[in-house]
């Protein structure tokens, strides 16, 4: 069981909300870890994992830093998650949401932000304010808490993916090319 940040690790990204968050999402659930894929930009001069090493001491072997990788083996480990984390302060639509969304992977990402127009909190994912690891915390542990929502959130993901390919785009603007011209 892990929850999964994957993109440039950087402060715009929230990632130091997400770590933040760790110590007590880690206390509440002893057999979740969190891996981090991607280049580490660093935080106010330190490396993430470095930041990590000391705000999640206790739980260091629990948390994981890979490299950035091509698609088709981070997909992999995608598919697998049990919950996406993008904790962005400020995003337009990131890729990680829909490369997760057409995965079935269950997502929590930020409200604000490009996020608001994808995933509808408590439908196809989870919504808390960015910049807020409570709130982060909160939601990862009720959802690592409930299988069943997981499995919702994740089903309704893939789903509303479907908007978001080029069928899907096509027949939204035949939609609204037909109401505008009615």
């Amino acid at each position: 069981r892990y929850l999964l940040y994957f993109g440039r690790l950087e402060i715009r990204k929230g990632v130091d909300t997400l770590i933040d968050a760790l110590p007590a999402v880690m206390s509440a659930d002893r057999d979740v870890h969190c891996v981090f894929i991607g280049e580490d930009m660093g935080f106010n001069g330190v490396p993430f994992v470095e930041y990590a090493q000391q705000t999640c001491a206790v739980f260091w072997p629990r948390v994981h830093f890979l490299p950035r990788m091509a698609h088709p083996e981070l997909f992999g480990i995608v598919a697998n998650a049990t919950l996406v984390v993008i904790p962005s302060r400020w995003e337009n639509l990131a890729n990680t949401c829909l490369e997760s969304m057409v995965l079935g992977r269950a997502i929590i990402a930020t409200t604000g932000s490009g996020f608001n127009e994808v995933l509808t909190d408590g439908l196809d994912g989870l919504l808390v304010p960015p910049g807020d690891p409570t709130a982060l915390a909160e939601a990862a542990t009720k959802a690592l808490g409930d299988p069943a929502l997981l499995e919702r959130l994740g089903a309704a993901a893939r789903l509303r993916a479907s908007d978001f390919t080029v069928d899907g785009m096509a027949r939204r603007l035949q939609r609204i090319y037909g109401e505008l011209s009615a």
